[in-house]
Formats: structure tokens, C-alpha cells, sequence
């Protein structure tokens, strides 16, 4: 069944929001005050509510919950889950900073059968260097993003790195790998 849509004249603030809704940080979710019902639906991962004829995303919303204000630029999902919505997992940013947390490689092999790697970081392409072996470039590539786009850097799974390939590297590798 379809939910009414809730007319409301003006601008949607705080305090309206939270007539409206009741988020629960800890678990990211959203109810409407009026029946306890779950609010919002997904929309490509994103959670949207809509709130006087129109659609905010969940994420924002929460801002405007627990800070009395919507985030000045964007909102990135730390662990890239779009739908999670949970407090600790959300934190402001700039269009820079959130195309950081994309999932790249940043590696690619060459004809030759070595792998390059790239980041980009402020709108620059940075060449970080050609490597031997896959493990070593994704090794580098890991480096290279927690130098240049520290907490926004996208992590590298460890599963994807084989330790026995780079040796000279095995003193970082988790307990256990080498």
C-alpha cells in the first residue's frame, strides 16, 4: 500500500524532521512517528525518504537529525555499503574526497607482463611505479592511497595479496601470512 505523502510548507528543519521521523544511529534506520513503520525505500543502494513532495537521501537526513543541519557538501558511506546509514559509518566530504573511496585497483599490466600503478589525488594523475608482480603493485598501490587520500584511502582486501611474492614486505603483513 502506497503511503500518503506529508504536506508541509517551508523549509524542513530539525525540529520538523523529528516530528516526522525517529532515526536510530546505532542501526541506521528510519520509522515515521505516526505508525512506527519503516520510511524510505532504496533507490540504486541509496536509501531515500520522502519528506513534503521530496526525496532526501537517508544519509543527509541523518545529519540534519543529529547536527541540527545538512552537510554543507556530500556525505560518504565509510565502509561504501550505501544503504548502511548507521552514525559511525557516515562522515562529510568534498566530490574530491568521496571519488577517493571508490573501488580501484589502481593497477594495470602492461604488454610486457609488469604492472603499473596510479593514483589520482586533486584532479592529477600521480604514476607511483612499475612493479614485477601484481601482489607487489597492489602492495604499493595500498601505500600510495593512505599517503595521499588518508582516511578517504579504499582499502585493498589482504586476500588479494599473496606475501610470498614480495618478501622484502612480509614485516607488514598481517599475523599469520608469512
Amino acid at each position: 500500500m502506497a503511503r500518503k505523502r506529508t504536506k508541509f510548507n517551508g523549509e524542513l528543519t530539525s525540529e520538523k524532521l523529528k516530528q516526522l521521523l525517529t532515526y536510530n544511529p546505532s542501526t541506521g534506520e528510519w520509522f515515521w512517528n505516526k505508525d512506527n513503520s519503516p520510511a524510505g525505500y532504496l533507490n540504486h543502494g541509496y536509501r531515500n525518504i520522502m519528506i513534503m513532495y521530496k526525496n532526501y537521501r537517508a544519509s543527509r537526513l541523518a545529519f540534519l537529525y543529529m547536527l541540527g543541519h545538512f552537510p554543507k557538501q556530500q556525505v560518504d558511506h565509510k565502509n561504501r555499503n550505501r544503504s548502511d546509514d548507521r552514525w559511525e559509518n557516515l562522515r562529510e566530504c568534498s566530490n574530491s574526497e568521496n571519488n577517493q573511496n571508490k573501488p580501484s585497483k589502481n593497477v594495470c599490466r602492461l604488454s610486457n607482463g609488469s604492472y603499473v600503478v596510479y593514483i589520482n589525488c586533486q584532479g592529477k594523475r600521480i604514476h607511483i611505479g612499475t612493479y614485477k608482480t601484481e601482489s607487489e603493485a597492489l602492495y604499493k598501490a595500498q601505500k600510495a592511497k593512505e599517503k595521499y587520500h588518508g582516511e578517504f584511502a579504499n582499502r585493498v582486501e589482504w586476500g588479494q595479496l599473496d606475501p610470498r611474492q614480495i618478501p622484502h614486505l612480509c614485516n607488514v603483513c598481517p599475523e599469520g601470512w608469512c
